[in-house]
């Protein structure tokens, strides 16, 4: 997760787990809608980015995610899309790769887990990360802001 306002320096970024090991998966989906309606709450952002979801090809052939993983991935995005349309925030879905071709110059660094590491690198030399933390989730999130910020935000849609 990664919020911030475009003109005003370093967004804010974080990690943040919704559900352990065992947990239903309602405890995820309720964890991300408190979350998200707490943030609104505080701020209405003027936009919500969010990574698309991959097409199942490559979430089971590449990524060899399970079903249920597939499935728990899909509801949380409902989670989110339903929170904008009630607070009326727009919303876009990023294809991964966008994001990294503009924030590493590439779409991949080669390998999954070479890619991961240049993100974090980049997000690192930003300021957006401290240089002791290689959360690449909490990378990628910073990530997506950096390209809503230079590619919807700073051409009009507020911020």
């Amino acid at each position: 997760m990664c919020i911030g306002h475009v003109n005003a320096g370093v967004p804010e970024s974080k990690s943040v787990r919704l559900k352990v090991h065992g947990e239903n998966d309602d405890v995820a989906l309720a964890h991300l809608w408190r979350l998200l309606h707490a943030e609104f709450k505080k701020e209405l952002p003027v936009l919500v980015v969010k990574e698309r979801v991959l097409p199942l090809v490559a979430s089971v052939k590449v990524l060899r995610n399970r079903a249920s993983t597939i499935v728990l991935q899909t509801k949380l995005h409902a989670v989110v899309e339903v929170l904008c349309k009630l607070y009326n925030v727009p919303y876009l879905d990023v294809m991964p790769a966008t994001v990294r071709k503009h924030f590493i110059g590439k779409a991949n660094m080669g390998d999954r887990a070479e890619t991961k590491r240049a993100v974090v690198a980049r997000c690192q030399v930003l300021g957006y990360m401290p240089d002791s933390c290689y959360d690449n989730d909490r990378a990628d999130a910073a990530a997506t802001w950096d390209w809503a910020a230079a590619t919807h935000l700073r051409r009009g849609m507020g911020g």
